[in-house]
């Protein structure tokens, strides 16, 4: 799961979240103050990478696109994607 703060990861055996890295400009105290569950977490968290350029592209190009054909008002608010009603 991404959330604006950080990546988790789900273990479906074990029905539990692992905080897998913290966003830049977050902390992993801040991750624990705002999330309502409980989740595992290693004794180090690394920081989550930067997405490079190509990434961004086809996060802000052919995947915003097909999310704007199912969230037409969250992709327009995330991406500037607004199509037509």
């Amino acid at each position: 799961m991404i959330t604006d703060r950080c990546l988790f990861s789900f273990d479906k055996a074990r029905a539990r979240f692992t905080l897998e890295s913290v966003h830049p400009g977050h902390t992993v105290d801040e991750i624990a103050e705002n999330t309502g569950f409980a989740y595992d977490r290693p004794s180090t968290v690394p920081t989550t990478p930067v997405p490079d350029a190509a990434t961004l592209a086809l996060i802000r190009g052919p995947v915003a696109e097909q999310i704007a054909e199912v969230y037409p008002a969250f992709a327009d608010r995330v991406f500037g994607t607004a199509r037509a009603a």
